[in-house]
Order: C-alpha cells, then structure tokens, then sequence
C-alpha cells in the first residue's frame, strides 16, 4: 500500500510538474507575443514626445505640502523639426509656476494614448509612457526664437496670450536631467540625457514577434 501511495503522489507531482511547465511555456509565449519592437529606447522617445503636446507636470507643492501634477501645453519645435528641448509657455501666476520659483525640480510625465497609435490602455506596458525630470528655467534671449516657434507652431491659441498682459506670460524650458520610459514588458528604459539628445525620433513598429 505504501509503494502503492508513494507510485501515485510521484504521479500527481509529475502530471502537476508538466502542466505548470505547460502554462509556462504558453505565458511564455503570450508575452513574446506581446513585446512590442520599438528599438531603441531614446529614439521612441525622441519620437514620443515630439507627437505629444501636452502632459502632467509634478512639482513640490508650496501651498499643499505634496506633489503636485497639472496639464501642461509644450513642444519640442516644429512639425518635423524635433529638437529634443522641452519647452513651455506659462504664467507666474500658474500654480505650479509658484513652486518652480521656489524649487525649479519637476517631472514631465507624457503618454503614447495622446498619439492615437496605442488602441490600448495607458497603463499597458506597451503603451509607451515617458517621464522627464529635471529643473525648469527661463529661456535667454538667444534661445527665445526658437522656443516661441515651437511653441506657437503646435499651440496657435497661445499667440493671443500676450506677454505684456497681466499674466505675463513667459518662456520656460526643462534641463533634462534623467528620463524614465516603459513601453514594453520587462521593466523601465533609464536613459541618459546624452543618448536622447543624440538620439533620432523613430516612431514605434507594429510588428510583432
């Protein structure tokens, strides 16, 4: 009886064995299945953020004490000029501006959902999602061209927002210091301010492997 019973556990244990094997290589396979290949990871985002035009901006909150995250209009130049440099057009009177003067430290936080490219929801890995943190800072005269290009070539509704007004509206920038991206299964891309500048936008492949 006990040879009997041992024979029988060694035959569950390996009917169990094979079928975890079993799931696994099919999970295996539905995660090949699903990994998107975008190459490399600067280039999407090069290319991320120049076909977005708003995100979530995060900032150490003077009045609340917490973080705090508000929708933020910015560009990265022209269509098909991409030049990698963030840059805003915003109002001291802005809440968040209020804690950049007192602490230019913030993220910038962008979704693949606002390209129309995902069809999927934004928390799935494959949903490209990219965070840029850094400091925020004033653009100089040599830069302002530039900077009032891109930012009034993507948002035209903001050449009505005069400078001179009594929001005096200005030209702000972010000093990238570090990006954050997932747009695939198996984990973050940290990558280098140095290889996203020097990186090409490359838009994401549909193929699938």
């Amino acid at each position: 009886m006990r040879v009997a019973a041992v024979a029988v556990l060694a035959a569950v244990a390996c009917l169990m064995a094979a079928g975890c094997q079993a799931e696994n290589v099919q999970t295996a396979r539905f995660v090949k299945a699903a990994v998107r290949d975008d190459g490399d990871a600067a280039s999407f985002a090069r290319w991320l953020v120049h076909n977005t035009t708003y995100g979530v901006m995060a900032t150490n909150s003077r009045q609340f004490s917490y973080p705090f995250g508000n929708i933020f209009s910015f560009s990265d130049g022209p269509v098909n000029n991409a030049s990698g440099h963030i840059y805003f057009y915003a109002s001291p009177l802005d809440a968040s501006v209020h804690d950049l003067q007192a602490d230019p430290r913030c993220s910038l936080t962008v979704t693949q959902e606002d390209t129309g490219t995902c069809a999927l929801d934004p928390e799935d890995p494959t949903c490209g999602r990219l965070t840029f943190m850094g400091r925020v800072y004033n653009v100089s005269s040599a830069e302002e061209p530039f900077a009032k290009e891109a930012m009034f070539s993507r948002h035209p509704e903001m050449k009505n927002w005069s400078p001179g007004g009594s929001h005096q509206f200005r030209f702000m920038a972010l000093e990238i210091h570090q990006l954050w991206l997932v747009n695939h299964y198996g984990g973050a891309a940290i990558i280098d301010p140095a290889d996203y500048y020097a990186a090409k936008p490359k838009p994401p492949s549909t193929k699938r492997t």
